[in-house]
């Protein structure tokens, strides 16, 4: 073998190691489970675009409530101002 080949064996050797470990929290997980700085960026990033995502959807949803509110709104003043269309046709036709 060659020496990168046997390095590469043994840095594979230790991550299996480092996974039957019992780590004790979710960054020694991450931290034994990827094992090179490479995917130990990948995850940085991949929280930072979640942190994001989840941001935006708070916006958003906040946003869908209050449509939904003034949507409400909307429906009860179209049903009365339709009651209202009734009660004058009615008027009308008495007269």
């Amino acid at each position: 073998m060659k020496l990168s080949e046997i390095a590469a064996v043994e840095r594979v050797h230790q991550c299996l190691m480092a996974m039957t470990e019992e780590p004790k929290s979710l960054s020694d997980t991450v931290n034994s489970l990827l094992c090179t700085k490479h995917y130990r960026k990948k995850v940085a990033l991949l929280r930072s675009q979640n942190s994001t995502l989840i941001t935006d959807y708070n916006t958003v949803m906040g946003k869908y409530i209050s449509l939904q509110e003034n949507n409400k709104i909307l429906y009860e003043k179209i049903e009365a101002l339709k009651k209202d269309i009734t009660q004058l046709h009615r008027d009308v036709n008495q007269q």
